[in-house]
């Protein structure tokens, strides 16, 4: 049985309910070497980075189970292609 945790976050002046998998181990159970690797530290919390300057830090849409810059590290701001043509909210 899937038991999930409710919960809410604001970001910006937006609030939003987020579900957390109790299941699911609450920390990053791999991650890559990747450069400015020592601008992050992890923890059975979850993990903390300080991004670099010009670099950009991804979560994937289901960040309880996504490999991304937790896994693979930072964006460079260069390695970005395209524009926003929408942001919802």
């Amino acid at each position: 049985m899937l038991i999930s945790a409710q919960f809410s976050e604001t970001l910006g002046d937006t609030e939003y309910r987020i579900l957390n998998d109790e299941s699911a181990p609450p920390s990053i159970p791999y991650t890559r070497p990747f450069p400015f690797r020592k601008n992050c530290s992890y923890s059975s919390e979850g993990a903390s980075c300080t991004v670099p300057p010009d670099h950009l830090f991804v979560v994937g849409d289901n960040r309880d189970n996504s490999a991304d810059s937790r896994v693979w590290g930072f964006v460079p701001l260069r390695n970005v292609v395209g524009r926003i043509i929408y942001i919802f909210p």
